[in-house]
């Protein structure tokens, strides 16, 4: 702090819901937080009086940083929050503000209310800023709201179909489940198809889907996509879309994303606020025609969709990560299945190796388990190998065997 230090600019970056948060009880409210007033009677009120908002600084269209009560009109910023409840001057409002964040000490506060200056000194406020984000909507919503966007998208051009259904070797009767993924132009139209299709009074109901926030500006926005993109809608064992996945046809923007918000939490540098985290999305695919009664577990999409077709009911964990939530719903979904495949990329890493004993640990003790394995020069992810015709080169061993392989073995 410097000579001529000023109150009032010291404390023009704190959160005014920090501050009367300390001074009165708030409670969150989509965009505000809401509280008892403390500046009149609640006698006639309800038994849960929220007539008090507080708008924070920096997301929606009133982003002054801001209170104001709606039963009897008192408002204005932080300031002016201490002057009316307590009948200070500004400059010892400003000076409260302060410490109530940490701004400076007790002992700087009463030199400056007389009048002296305060020597320089790094002081670093004792707020710590949480994020605001939105708690995840119901599966039910979740699995409307998807659809509502699946249908306000672009079906897949001839060439992105050519993609699917020749590289990828996804029968055309799958192909519903893949969709033109759109860019940051399309939001308004995107936006507005899905309002009119859920019949959305407010957009504001489509936060805590991930993939939906609240931009700068006060506007309801999805996570686009920054080039030409696939969509995947991944469904739950219930056959609802639990989440949606982008295939970028361009390795320049990764290959696969999820369509989350969690990014958008109201955080310096963030784009918005009150965006969902999706966390793991279940996926689940069901044969048309089952010849297996097995449960096959695989890390991606397209590796999935090979083992599906062969009659395997599929657990998709997307990476070897997701190994802990992805064998929870294998055997939540056992039923009763004979066994489970496992069936991991060839190749020596050592962090597949790992999320493969645990795996194989979490799920041995329900049904027994064994591992898809062939050789790595037919490929490297078993779709690959089934759809390059080399699928009687894979065989099924039994994890004493598996680990055996283990390249530090």
């Amino acid at each position: 702090m410097e000579k001529g230090f000023s109150i009032f600019d010291a404390i023009k970056d704190v959160p005014i819901e920090y501050v009367i948060g300390q001074d009165i009880p708030l409670r969150r409210r989509g965009t505000s937080y809401v509280g008892a007033c403390p500046f009149h009677s609640h006698a006639n009120d309800r038994k849960q009086p929220s007539s008090f908002s507080v708008k924070p600084k920096g997301f929606g269209r009133y982003n002054k940083g801001l209170f104001r009560c709606f039963a009897c009109g008192v408002k204005g910023d932080v300031v002016d929050y201490f002057c009316q409840r307590y009948g200070m001057e500004a400059k010892e409002a400003a000076i409260q503000v302060g410490l109530y964040a940490g701004v400076i000490t007790q002992g700087e506060a009463t030199d400056l209310l007389q009048g002296k200056e305060i020597s320089p000194k790094e002081c670093k406020p004792i707020y710590i800023p949480e994020p605001v984000l939105s708690p995840l909507a119901s599966s039910e919503w979740r699995d409307r709201v998807y659809k509502a966007f699946i249908d306000a998208c672009s079906p897949l051009t001839p060439k992105l179909k050519e993609i699917l259904v020749k590289e990828r070797r996804v029968p055309e009767n799958q192909l519903y489940k893949y969709f033109v993924f759109p860019v940051k132009e399309e939001i308004p139209v995107v936006m507005s198809k899905i309002q009119e299709s859920l019949q959305l009074k407010d957009q504001c109901e489509l936060l805590g889907v991930p993939g939906f926030f609240q931009d700068r500006h006060g506007k309801i926005v999805f996570t686009y996509a920054k080039g030409e993109a696939i969509g995947i809608a991944i469904f739950d064992r219930n056959y609802r879309v639990s989440g949606i996945q982008l295939r970028y046809t361009s390795a320049e923007n990764g290959r696969y994303k999820f369509m989350s918000s969690g990014f958008a939490n109201g955080l310096k540098k963030s784009p918005g606020s009150l965006g969902a985290v999706c966390g793991f999305i279940e996926d689940i695919l069901y044969p048309q025609n089952s010849r297996h009664n097995s449960i096959a577990v695989t890390e991606g999409r397209f590796k999935a969709e090979a083992l599906v077709q062969l009659g395997f009911t599929v657990v998709n964990m997307h990476s070897i990560s997701n190994w802990e939530p992805a064998g929870k719903v294998a055997r939540e979904i056992a039923g009763n299945a004979k066994r489970y495949v496992l069936c991991y990329d060839s190749e020596d890493n050592s962090a597949a190796w790992d999320s493969a004993m645990n795996l194989y640990n979490q799920i041995q003790d329900l049904k027994p388990v064994e591992f898809a394995v062939w050789d790595k020069k037919y490929g490297k992810g078993i779709d690959d190998v089934v759809n390059s015709g080399n699928i009687s080169r894979i065989r099924r061993v039994s994890p004493e065997e598996y680990f055996a392989m283990h390249p530090l073995n």
